[in-house]
């Protein structure tokens, strides 16, 4: 897998989880932490080596939960 193929893979995960709170609210925690499983996968899986992209999905993702956390709070 190239480096743009692997990044447009996890880049749509990290839509697909912003689109999941979006959409469900409090009842996407249990899907998006599958999707941050998944993307912890992929990671060790093509990029152990840090070659394949230098960007931190994982630290991505984790920011999108925090967000949405972060705003279920302050309501």
């Amino acid at each position: 897998m190239n480096t743009k193929q692997y990044e447009s893979m996890m880049y749509g995960l990290l839509l697909s989880a912003k689109e999941k709170f979006s959409s469900m609210g409090i009842y996407a925690l249990v899907d998006v932490d599958n999707i941050r499983k998944v993307i912890e996968d992929l990671e060790c899986f093509y990029n152990s080596d840090g070659k394949t992209s230098s960007e931190d999905w994982e630290g991505e993702i984790d920011l999108i939960i925090l967000d949405f956390q972060d705003t279920i709070t302050q309501k």
